[in-house]
């Protein structure tokens, strides 16, 4: 397992970034384009480990593990002690 502390950005979108605020539930905060939240605050389950490309020379979809684990589209950090 990884020991080193990641952070990711705010998402742009409006009704995503919402969301995380409210999840957050800190009084009064508002996010500006540098605040970041670490991504122990997210299950486990809210990260792509691998990724899918369809392979040009044969047609066929190979998976490839990422060696930085990304962030699925829509995610909401749900992990607040």
């Amino acid at each position: 397992m990884d020991k080193t502390l990641k952070f990711t950005v705010f998402p742009a979108e409006t009704e995503l970034r919402r969301k995380w605020i409210a999840a957050i539930k800190r009084d009064n905060f508002t996010p500006t384009k540098y605040s970041k939240i670490c991504q122990l605050h997210f299950n486990e389950s809210d990260f792509l480990n691998t990724s899918k490309a369809v392979d040009p020379k044969t047609g066929n979809v190979i998976e490839v593990p990422l060696k930085i684990k990304k962030l699925r589209p829509g995610a909401i950090p749900s992990q607040f002690p």
